[in-house]
């Protein structure tokens, strides 16, 4: 009977900090890419600690069999994958957007240069007096 109570407190225990574990490890994550967004830290960095944090994940769950990690260590892995993967997908459609209206701007300088004069064109269209040049010349 002892012996049962044991194992029950030693599973309960486990469970919480299988839990804990895997809780730690996303918020680990989400904190890194909060700060790789707001610019604090660099997107190697967040690579680097995304590593060492599946890393540890893997650590705990090879040397402490008795916890049954694998299931939580797919389930993070998964998780940065799929976090990584929308954010790429956000910040290539981000960085789509601006080259399309940088391609607009350029058209529309393009397309004003014979009623108005390369000043006026940059004012209005944001793109800098160099820029225009390089339209009215023709490399753009």
């Amino acid at each position: 009977m002892i012996l049962s109570k044991h194992k029950f407190c030693k599973a309960k225990v486990n469970l919480r900090l299988l839990k804990q574990v895997k809780n730690d490890t996303i918020k680990i994550i989400n904190i890194a890419m909060e700060l790789m967004n707001e610019g604090k830290i660099t997107e190697e960095d967040y690579t680097k600690i995304t590593e060492a944090t599946t890393y540890l994940l893997g650590y705990f769950s090879e040397n402490y069999a008795d916890l049954k990690l694998s299931k939580e260590v797919s389930e993070v892995s998964e998780y940065i994958y799929t976090k990584g993967k929308d954010e790429g997908i956000r910040e290539g459609k981000k960085e789509g957007i601006q080259e399309g209206r940088n391609k607009e701007k350029i058209e529309l300088a393009r397309n004003l240069l014979d009623v108005l004069d390369i000043k006026t064109i940059s004012l209005k269209t944001g793109l800098s007096i160099e820029k225009v040049e390089s339209i009215a010349r023709g490399e753009l």
